[in-house]
């Protein structure tokens, strides 16, 4: 899905199997609504929720001016957002277990991508770990099985 190099990525270990924790990371996260997730999970490939819906379109997320991508195929889940921001979510099995990934992207367009470090880097390093972390409880918490962050 992605080919440039993250800003900031993040792992976690969820003991469960990675169906399982697909469906839990749909299932919380506050950029879905209940028809999105099950466009999700009943279409294969790549699903494309714009944050303001071109005629016709009647999804978009919750979160206003909030892009999301989702490929059930490939168990990766895209947000896209303000000017320069990609945070992408995959699945990826490890034995019984599930590797949560979390990675950051910088989505400016090429004239102003040299200003996201210098705006966004302190507040991207400052929120994305307990932002992590918070999705990591949730999961775990969903799914009542022990998560932790990856070494």
């Amino acid at each position: 899905m992605e080919t440039a190099k993250p800003r900031q990525s993040l792992t976690g270990i969820v003991e469960a199997d990675e169906k399982r924790v697909w469906g839990a990371l749909l299932e919380t996260s506050p950029y879905l609504t209940p028809r999105m997730r099950e466009m999700i999970t009943g279409s294969p490939g790549m699903l494309c929720f714009p944050a303001r819906p071109a005629g016709g379109e009647a999804e978009t997320s919750p979160v206003p001016g909030v892009n999301v991508e989702a490929d059930n195929d490939a168990r990766t889940l895209a947000i896209s957002g303000q000017w320069w921001f990609r945070g992408v979510y995959s699945t990826i099995p490890q034995g019984p277990d599930t590797l949560l990934r979390y990675q950051v992207f910088n989505a400016a367009p090429g004239a102003t991508r040299w200003l996201v470090p210098l705006v966004a880097g302190p507040a991207l390093r400052a929120s994305a770990g307990p932002q992590f972390e918070q999705t990591l409880t949730a999961i775990s918490s969903a799914l009542g099985c022990p998560a932790r962050p990856a070494q």
